[in-house]
């Protein structure tokens, strides 16, 4: 029979057939509730040991309208805390993941982790 021709052509290059041969030859459905999704797995930034030198600069530093040093002693708060970073331990880039220049501070870093990991 030509249909059962067209249905084999199909398969042959890959390509599903238009309907089924036979009822009940299209896999199942996941039992509901569906399974969960395999857990995402957390890049190395969220282990926090990884970044022991990730601190922030003591005595603490500023920006001209006293921002910064994880909102602890600054004139004006942030809702996203930050500091910046200590340089002694090593270059900012690679003691921070997330360490940034600072626009305002030339030769300064900034961070958000800094201020929960010291």
């Amino acid at each position: 029979d030509d249909e059962d021709k067209y249905d084999s052509l199909s398969e042959d290059a890959g390509i599903p057939p238009k309907r089924p041969k036979k009822a009940g030859k299209y896999p199942p459905f996941p039992p509901f509730p569906f399974p969960p999704p395999p857990p995402r797995r957390c890049p190395n930034k969220c282990d926090l040991d990884l970044y022991k030198k990730c601190t922030c600069k003591s005595p603490a530093v500023y920006t001209k309208d006293g921002r910064g040093n994880c909102n602890v002693g600054a004139s004006k708060l942030d809702l996203r805390v930050w500091c910046y970073v200590d340089d002694s331990e090593g270059d900012p880039e690679e003691v921070c993941p997330d360490a940034l220049p600072s626009k305002s501070k030339p030769g300064y870093w900034w961070s958000r982790i800094a201020c929960i990991t010291g």
